[in-house]
């Protein structure tokens, strides 16, 4: 069962047990899936024969670069939220979030994204902020929807800045 699949079996399941919070969420992400779905699709009716008719058709990859989005959406929102002082709208938003973290990969840990940083340096051979680019193409792509692309910015700033 890919991904997208597994979605739209817990939309079925929060809908049984009632569950509207989790439900709420779930629909969000359909939403968000259904847009890139036609996305995908007006962009792929010359080159591709494939047409996606639902989103459980999406690569499992297509489905985490949706909801990688969703989540950095997400924590924005929060961060205005509670710099104007509205807490319920901030944790309504948090409950979707923890929703839709439970599709993500586990994350990791910032040791972990520390040595892929210090990898990817010695292998472009990076000395400033001009080279900043190169090694965030080499670690966004070993940690694809495993770690935050703003965390993996400021450890880069940080170690090419020293």
């Amino acid at each position: 069962m890919n991904l997208a699949e597994r979605i739209f079996n817990d939309m079925k399941t929060a809908m049984k047990n009632k569950d509207k919070q989790s439900l709420a969420a779930i629909r969000l992400i359909k939403g968000a899936l259904q847009k890139k779905r036609i996305e995908l699709r007006s962009s792929k009716k010359d080159t591709d024969k494939r047409p996606l008719e639902s989103e459980t058709e999406m690569t499992d990859e297509e489905v985490l670069g949706v909801l990688t989005k969703m989540v950095k959406q997400i924590k924005d929102t929060i961060d205005e939220y509670e710099s104007v002082g509205r807490t319920d709208k901030a944790e309504q938003e948090k409950t979707e979030l923890k929703t839709i973290e439970t599709y993500l990969p586990e994350q990791m840990s910032i040791d972990e994204i520390k040595k892929i940083v210090d990898d990817a340096i010695h292998t472009t051979g990076a000395a400033s902020m001009k080279d900043m680019g190169s090694v965030m193409g080499i670690v966004t792509g070993k940690t694809k929807g495993r770690a935050d692309g703003k965390l993996i910015a400021d450890l880069v700033k940080e170690k090419l800045n020293s």
